[in-house]
């Protein structure tokens, strides 16, 4: 349940981008424990790959960069994936279907239902998203999340103090945009007789999406190119 998300969401009492809250929980109990283990709390480094280096970057973004210091003081992030998840509709119907699998009216009753069921209805509806695309994920909430971590970045509201190293949705197109950008981007051959061009297509698009964009706008913030 940590990245439920949505108008109905809300409105029934439920706070978006819990699995982050969820994060800082776990990394400021490392942060406080550590020196038990012969750490150094000043040194605390945090390391993720594809959807955990995209969550880092969201916390290294969050809250515009202002507000309270972060659990931690590096990060090592290789290849960081996030597809932005901009539309409140499919979050609310996303949301909706939860419910159905999970067989709860609302989020009161979805509160009261056991582990397995939750277990159950995350692994079900994470599959009912089409190929390329994932329902769940950190959303803009206007506070932890003000902003797409590319828009922060590009305007240098991060967290200035954490040292990183870098392993090496679209906006809404109609069809016809949509069409248009992959063809002219990611242009497939004339001669091309592969049952799976379009595919491959689609791969090289969303491979620029949720990775080569992701690690370009983190470099460029820092080092003022990509």
């Amino acid at each position: 349940m940590g990245f439920l998300a949505g108008d109905r969401f809300e409105d029934e009492g439920g706070f978006e981008n819990v699995g982050l809250s969820d994060h800082l929980v776990a990394l400021q109990w490392v942060q406080d424990q550590i020196t038990k283990s012969g750490g150094d709390p000043t040194k605390t480094t945090v390391m993720g790959q594809p959807a955990g280096a995209s969550s880092i970057q969201h916390h290294i973004t969050s809250n515009g960069g202002e507000g309270k210091t972060l659990p931690f003081q590096q990060v090592i992030l290789q290849s960081p994936s996030f597809f932005p998840n901009v539309n409140r509709q499919e979050m609310d119907e996303l949301y909706d279907s939860f419910l159905a699998v999970a067989g709860a009216r609302d989020l009161d009753r979805l509160r009261q239902l056991n582990t397995s069921d939750i277990i159950w209805s995350n692994a079900v509806t994470t599959c009912y998203p089409g190929y390329g695309h994932f329902g769940y994920g950190p959303v803009v909430d206007s506070t932890y999340v003000p902003e797409l971590t590319s828009e922060l970045q590009r305007k240098s509201k991060f967290h200035q103090n954490i040292t990183v190293m870098m392993l090496q949705l679209f906006p809404h197109f109609d069809a016809t945009k949509l069409h248009e950008l992959l063809n002219t981007l990611y242009p497939i051959p004339e001669d091309s007789d592969d049952e799976k061009a379009n595919i491959s297509q689609v791969a090289k698009a969303l491979g620029d999406l949720a990775v080569n964009c992701n690690s370009y706008y983190h470099n460029k913030a820092r080092n003022g190119k990509g």
